[in-house]
């Protein structure tokens, strides 16, 4: 009987280090981290596709690790932006990352530590300040086809993603910008008499003031809905606008061509 006990025993232990086995190096939710719930679409600043040639400002780093928390090497991980309406990515990507324009997605891979860095080329398509498309979390973020979760789509170019010359940074995306930090008489009624507040009004619509939310964590932020959008958010915008993310007569940034 005790030998019977034995090999049970045994084959148990065989077993979890079996499983264990399995599943190291498989990416899990809990453990993975991908940061704050929101990326930044940049541009390129005129000089090619390579890593050096986009935006450098707010990127977005993700740890991918397994069950035994350890970072996992390798693994694809993906983001898919085919929930987020207004948003365009281009179909260059910098060095390292890989669009798929009939997926909507653009991928890359960790390094030995698990790390991947995403730095998204692309734009909004928006006409007006208040028209809302994007919700928040609209994309959808896995590793080896595991869920990670969702993170919101931030947009520094406003409408580049129109094309016709509206590629890049200018006035236009300034009065954008301004319409959405200022709602006016988009939300609530009556109007503020200046930016939005936490309460009710300001954030009623989540669809359209996601994509000027480019720092989440503001005081003022932290805990609430993503789409309040403060001084903090101008000051991220500014470093697009006056940027390499900016077009003639600034600069020769640009975030095409677009996946179409």
């Amino acid at each position: 009987m005790t030998g019977l006990v034995r090999r049970a025993t045994l084959f148990t232990a065989v077993g979890l280090m079996a499983a264990a086995a399995a599943m190291a190096g498989v990416p899990t939710a809990g453990n993975s981290s991908i940061g704050d719930p929101i990326i930044i679409l940049r541009a390129f600043n005129g000089t090619g596709p390579g890593a050096s040639a986009v935006d450098a400002s707010l990127p977005k780093t993700m740890i991918i690790r397994d069950a035994a928390n350890n970072p996992v090497p390798n693994s694809v991980v993906v983001l898919n932006f085919s929930g987020c309406a207004e948003v365009k990515i281009a179909s260059v990507q910098p060095a390292g990352l890989f669009a798929n324009c009939a997926a909507k997605t653009v991928s890359g891979v960790t390094d030995a530590a698990g790390s991947v860095t995403f730095r998204v080329v692309g734009a909004s398509n928006t006409t007006l300040p208040n028209s809302g498309s994007n919700t928040e979390g609209c994309v959808a973020v896995t590793a080896d086809g595991v869920a990670l979760g969702n993170i919101s789509a931030a947009t520094p170019d406003l409408n580049g993603a129109l094309l016709g010359g509206k590629e890049g940074m200018d006035g236009v995306d300034t009065a954008q910008y301004t319409g959405i930090r200022f709602p006016g008489a988009s939300v609530p009624t009556p109007p503020p008499a200046g930016p939005c507040v936490p309460g009710p009004g300001c954030f009623q619509n989540a669809n359209y003031r996601t994509r000027a939310n480019y720092i989440f964590g503001n005081p003022t932020n932290t805990g609430v809905a993503f789409q309040f959008v403060d001084g903090q958010d101008t000051a991220a915008f500014a470093l697009f606008r006056f940027g390499v993310g900016k077009r003639a007569p600034e600069g020769t940034g640009t975030n095409g061509p677009f996946c179409l």
